[in-house]
């Protein structure tokens, strides 16, 4: 999923940075990221939750999908015993 959000590697370095670095860190730099790449950022981050949501949905329907044809079959070999 995280090759899906642009400059990935990027984000995490610079959060390592600010985590790790604080004393290095140009306020101005982190500042103009806030101002003009968080927004970005955080409409990818939705789409992908999105994403996963819509393919969780798929998940739950194909197993119970797959649970009404294991109860179908499991009629049809009762039926069959008779």
């Amino acid at each position: 999923m995280l090759e899906k959000i642009d400059h990935c590697r990027q984000i995490i370095a610079f959060r390592n940075v600010l985590i790790h670095g604080y004393a290095e860190v140009d306020d101005a730099l982190v500042w103009d990221i806030v101002q003009s790449r968080l927004k970005p950022l955080q409409l990818q981050i939705d789409a992908q939750q999105r994403t996963i949501e819509q393919q969780a949905d798929t998940i739950v329907e194909l197993r119970v999908t797959v649970s009404r044809i294991q109860r179908a079959l499991t009629l049809a070999r009762r039926s069959e015993e008779r």
